[in-house]
């Protein structure tokens, strides 16, 4: 079952889960906010081992995670949620551009550009570029949660999915030939115009 919530209504489910006995029956696979921070803080220890995908995992082991996920820790007694990250990443994106800028933001337009030519070797979502049309490519992360710091919760990352843009590695022309998706088209094998 894959679950797609965010805030209270994620740990309302977490718990109608484990108490209808659903635990280890089925698969539970969440979305990037359906097991953020702000879940897992609700739901404690209980967390450990859902499984779930995004961008963001508080717990990847590389240097811009890390040092980003320590420094919030030791400013908000918290671990980093998706959200905090998602800011972060916005305000250094903006910052970097400013700076390419000559400090200037200028004509909106041109400053765009300049937003669109950022790329991150690292960040603290990991790689990423801005592809032809303006959109992200970011590595996606199957992410599990494990025990962190002092035995909280927190997301880790078990397998990466790199350079995920916003058509799922099909090309524009490709991904915009397949019909809308529907009751009856769900971009499963055999509904027409399959890869």
């Amino acid at each position: 079952m894959f679950v797609g919530l965010i805030g209270a209504d994620s740990v309302k489910f977490l718990r109608a889960w484990k108490n209808f006995g659903m635990e280890g029956r089925m698969m539970l696979l969440g979305s990037d906010p359906a097991f953020d921070q702000a879940v897992l803080r609700g739901v404690g220890e209980d967390a450990v081992g859902l499984v779930s995908v995004g961008h963001f995992a508080e717990g990847r082991d590389n240097p811009e995670t890390r040092q980003f996920s320590e420094a919030f820790q030791q400013r908000f007694q918290k671990i980093p949620s998706y959200y905090a990250a998602s800011g972060y990443l916005a305000a250094d994106w903006t910052a970097r551009a400013l700076q390419a800028n000559g400090g200037k933001v200028g004509e909106a337009a041109d400053f765009v550009r300049v937003m669109r030519s950022i790329t991150y070797q690292d960040s603290v979502f990991g790689p990423i570029t801005v592809d032809e049309r303006g959109q992200p490519v970011y590595d996606v992360y199957l992410r599990e949660v494990a025990a962190g710091p002092g035995g909280k919760p927190w997301n880790t990352v078990i397998d990466t999915f790199p350079d995920i843009g916003a058509t799922g590695g099909l090309t524009y022309d490709e991904y915009l030939s397949r019909p809308i998706f529907s009751r009856g088209f769900q971009g499963l094998p055999g509904q027409g115009n399959d890869r």
